[in-house]
């Protein structure tokens, strides 16, 4: 006979909080931390979290301080947690200086502090330009040079670009001054040689940069482009400049209408001042932007180039650095991204969030299969050689132009709050060459221009749609798709900037001084200038003293919205939007409501989205309603009064009271106080009629130190107020008991815990005493019984002596009663333990928790999971065989619908399904545990769940050995040669 061991296994929840110390001693420096999730201001200033609960917080520092690579005696900016066994995940965005840290909050108080050390000293600069080395029959100059404030250069220093006449390799653009050193470059895989130098935290630095280049014999004669943009790429304080990649801030270096001839007199010097994000302030001079007639007319060709040196001083900057830029040749059909207004320039899974599509070979469109997508970035160059044909184009391409027609595909992602972004491209003149729109508004457009030509269908989903992550709260969660075509793949042009601009999204109540008038100046329908956005101006708040006309026989009862876009081409003319509190309009807006339009937009982005994926398809109306989410930049807001059938009445204004009855636990069954706890006055109008939705679940007595819970049964309230001080709610109280569980020792017991909530009538009375598991016992020793405490009224806790409760004995029970000298007051339970001489034990983790990262199963993806091993531990050096088995597989609860379940599985360490034959066909068995094996190891495995939900699932040891459900998880047993064994 198999005799299971006496143990149980399930999912506990310790709500017990704990207090959490932060020590900021740099605060006064500028460090800074935010609370997200978990941790807990209290009124006293102080802060705590809960056990289990999830802590995610956010910690900013400022420049200059190292984030790696710290030398000996200093500090990486960082958190010191008191505990360091606790595992915390940290990432960390260099861009923004933050670092977030997530972890479970464990079983104690924490102390976190936070540390950093600037880094003053030995910080590193560097200049480089990647333009092509100087042509065959190429003439001219391309430098970068470390210089004094006047401009003067000092042989030995940093030096960057062609040589002199009289070196053999002029025309290479190499380190010529300075120390050369690898470092780490945006865009490249192995780092690139530059010329360096050395500079201490905050020193003023400056450097020149100059560009003359022409071929004058070509045919045509060509030329290089100076770099339009200087990129800012700064490391992390401490960082690897060979290894890790840098922060890169892009600024105007040269623009075509920049002229400035240092001899011809009295023109003004062009100066701008721009200030990084880092805190550094780069200030360009222009020393000299002149343009040189070169060969003879030829229709089409630029034939000036231009001769173009600058001045570049940098203040502030508390990071290493370098400078970077990349000139073009004039028969290249050069582009580079100037203003990037108000897109995203992340990643997301390693995508860019905005990106152009192109050839990475030269003139081949892709027939090559050589297309990706680039992330964009101002600064970033891309030339018209590089765009791929219509035919080619990954995710289809315009479908109403030719397949060998070449074009740039755009996937843009606005910022949270803007719409429709658009490309433009500018030559030298103010106004843009070319504009581009989202592939659906381009159709649009060409079909109310051409209205006798039909264009295909874009088929819904394929090109602008649901941007992937919908977790990032600070971007769209739209991407759209954009085309820009060029004219061929050898197109010559002169440099052109392309700027990636958007529209705010910007709405306006249309009618919100419709009801103002003499009598009623303020009477308007929502506070302030009645415009709003999705940023800053995102609350609208009805006024809460807004007075609607009177209606005969009929009562005011709220608000709801007609949405309007009129700018938006995707809609028809006449479309509306109505819009309430609730998604299906029942629940109308209030005087007083306080929206965020944020919600609503995320709201209904949600349900558009879980549509699609539900059912592939929007209907005519969700199409509507995304296309007016998706593409309106202007919203219209009128605001509609409802009117519902009613008796109205001015009247008479009289107070009517909410009184608290808390119950009177020294008499026999439910009998509540006449003396109220707690009142609450309110006016209304005399004959009004009153509805109650929901009164307070809890209220904590200070006299008594109990806390009281609502009986809605007992509760009693009117309907209409009739008099004055009437008393129109009586809410009654019960008192809630708890019962608690203590070790030897007066602390909580660990695992072993009532959260049940009991009262002293029948059908709440009733708490089953919860007895320990053997892996709970102290080491050599076994449970013996519980005694009893219990809290009186002035919150001490009084012994009762005459109760006891063995696990043995019957009743197992404690009932709780109203009365004199009844059971009417919260218990805790203290351990006694007694001492125990076993030969072995099998040990096994208690509660097991299924985790998204803890399968051993691949794809990791598909599946969630954790590892439990299993021990056998000899007592005294004795050796006895037992054998352990496992319910092959089981079902967990989902918390809030016990129907839904999903299915766990026993596995191996190599991801088998355990299959042995147990003690019946329900039983794996693991093993045979003894001194020659001490332990293995074995995973729970299920699929992986979306959505934030909980399962549970418990397994209580049944004393019948016929059990075969889900009560017993493991049964442990001796081989059937030695007999049955616990």
């Amino acid at each position: 006979m198999v005799v299971p061991s006496v143990r149980a296994w399930g999912f506990s929840l310790n709500t017990q909080s704990y207090s959490v110390t932060v020590n900021n001693s740099k605060e006064a420096e500028g460090f800074q931390i935010q609370y997200i999730t978990g941790i807990k201001e209290n009124l006293d200033g102080t802060l705590s979290a809960k056990h289990n609960s999830h802590i995610k917080l956010v910690l900013s520092y400022p420049p200059g301080y190292f984030t790696a690579n710290a030398p000996e005696g200093k500090k990486n900016v960082g958190i010191e947690f008191s505990d360091s066994s606790v595992p915390v995940a940290e990432e960390e965005d260099q861009t923004k200086r933050t670092i977030s840290y997530e972890f479970t909050y464990p079983d104690k108080p924490m102390t976190l502090n936070v540390v950093g050390d600037k880094e003053t000293t030995g910080l590193m600069y560097g200049i480089y330009d990647a333009t092509s080395n100087l042509q065959r029959a190429e003439q001219g100059s391309n430098w970068w040079k470390a210089t004094d404030a006047s401009g003067a250069y000092t042989e030995g220093q940093p030096y960057y670009g062609f040589g002199s006449y009289s070196e053999a390799d002029t025309g290479v653009l190499k380190v010529r001054g300075g120390t050369a050193k690898n470092v780490k470059i945006e865009g490249k895989e192995t780092p690139v040689s530059m010329a360096t130098g050395s500079f201490a935290s905050g020193q003023e630095l400056h450097f020149e940069y100059a560009i003359d280049r022409v071929n004058q014999n070509g045919k045509p004669p060509y030329f290089f482009w100076p770099s339009p943009t200087v990129s800012l790429c700064y490391f992390s304080n401490g960082a690897d400049y060979a290894k890790d990649a840098p922060i890169t801030e892009t600024f105007p270096l040269w623009s075509p209408d920049w002229i400035y001839d240092p001899d011809a007199g009295g023109a003004a010097v062009i100066s701008n001042t721009y200030t990084a994000a880092v805190g550094a302030e780069i200030t360009i001079t222009v020393k000299k932007s002149i343009y040189t007639e070169v060969g003879t007319s030829t229709a089409g060709v630029r034939l000036n180039y231009p001769s173009y040196q600058v001045h570049v001083k940098i203040e502030n900057m508390k990071n290493s650095f370098y400078l970077r830029t990349q000139g073009a040749g004039s028969v290249q059909g050069p582009h580079f991204f100037r203003n990037l207004d108000n897109i995203s320039l992340g990643l997301n899974n390693n995508l860019p969030d905005s990106y152009f599509l192109e050839d990475h070979t030269d003139e081949k469109g892709g027939d090559t299969g050589t297309v990706g997508e680039t992330s964009i970035k101002s600064g970033g160059m891309f030339l018209d050689k590089r765009a791929v044909y219509n035919k080619n184009i990954t995710g289809g391409g315009v479908p109403w132009e030719e397949e060998g027609k070449p074009f740039f595909k755009f996937g843009i992602t606005p910022k949270w709050g803007y719409t429709n972004p658009r490309v433009e491209s500018y030559g030298e003149a103010s106004t843009p060459i070319m504009t581009n729109k989202s592939i659906e508004i381009e159709k649009k457009e060409l079909e109310n221009k051409n209205s006798q030509t039909t264009y295909p269908d874009l088929t819904l989903g394929k090109y602008s749609w649901f941007h992937t992550s919908q977790d990032r709260r600070d971007i769209s969660p739209f991407q759209y798709v954009l085309f820009m075509p060029v004219e061929s793949l050898s197109t010559k042009h002169d440099m052109r900037a392309i700027d990636v601009k958007t529209e705010k999204i910007i709405g306006t109540v249309t009618n919100n001084a419709d009801y103002v008038n003499d009598n009623a100046a303020q009477n308007y329908i929502v506070e302030g200038d009645g415009i709003f956005d999705l940023l800053l101006e995102d609350k609208v708040v009805f006024n809460p003293d807004f007075k609607a006309p009177e209606e005969t026989g009929r009562v005011f009862a709220g608000f709801t919205v007609t949405i309007t876009a009129p700018d938006n081409l995707l809609l028809p003319a006449d479309y509306k939007l109505e819009l309430a509190k609730s998604l299906d309009n029942s629940v109308y807006f209030k005087p007083g409501d306080i929206i965020s339009i944020s919600d609503f937009f995320r709201r209904d982005t949600a349900v558009l989205l879980k549509a699609w994926n539900t059912n592939h398809t929007l209907t005519p109306e969700e199409q509507k309603r995304l296309n007016l989410i998706m593409y309106s930049s202007r919203l219209d807001a009128k605001i509609n009064l409802i009117y519902e059938d009613a008796a109205s009445s001015q009247g008479q204004n009289i107070s009517g009271n909410v009184n608290k009855y808390l119950q009177d636990v020294s008499k026999d069954g439910i009998i509540y106080s006449t003396q109220r706890a707690d009142t609450k006055s309110i006016n209304v109008i005399k004959g009004t009629n009153i509805k109650f939705n929901k009164f307070a679940e809890t209220f904590v007595n200070s006299v008594d130190q109990y806390t009281y819970y609502l009986n809605e049964e007992n509760t009693t309230t009117v309907d209409k107020v009739t008099v004055d001080h009437q008393e129109i709610a009586a809410v009654k109280y019960d008192r809630g008991l708890t019962v608690s569980y203590l070790d030897e020792n007066g602390t909580s017991f660990a695992g072993l815990s009532d959260e049940t909530v009991y009262k002293t009538y029948t059908g709440s009375n009733k708490a089953v005493i919860k007895f320990p598991t053997g892996a709970q016992c102290p080491p050599g020793k076994a449970f013996d019984y519980w005694t009893v405490t219990e809290l009186n009224d002035t919150g001490n806790w009084i012994p009762k002596p005459d109760i006891t409760f063995r696990e043995s004995d019957a009743p197992q029970v404690y009932e709780f009663a109203s009365g004199l000298n009844a059971n009417n007051k919260s218990i805790s339970l203290q351990a006694v333990w007694k001492d125990i001489s076993p030969d072995s034990y099998i040990s096994i983790p208690k509660n097991i928790r299924l985790s998204e990262s803890g399968t051993n199963l691949t794809p990791a993806e598909e599946f969630a999971g954790t590892k439990v091993t299993i021990a056998y531990h000899s007592v005294n050096n004795s050796d006895k065989d037992i054998n352990v088995d496992v319910l092959k597989t089981f079902d967990l609860s989902l918390s809030a619908d016990n129907t839904k379940k999903l299915t766990v599985s026993a596995y191996d360490a190599d991801g088998n399904l355990l299959t042995a034959a147990g003690i019946n066909e329900s039983y794996a068995r693991i093993g045979t545990f003894g001194t020659g094996n001490p332990s293995r190891e074995i995973w729970f495995n299920t699929k992986s769940q979306n959505g934030n939900e909980v399962y549970k699932g418990s397994f209580h040891i049944s004393s019948d050995s016929a059990d075969v459900g889900q009560g017993t998880l493991f049964y442990i047993s001796a081989p059937l040669s030695g007999g049955a064994t616990r």
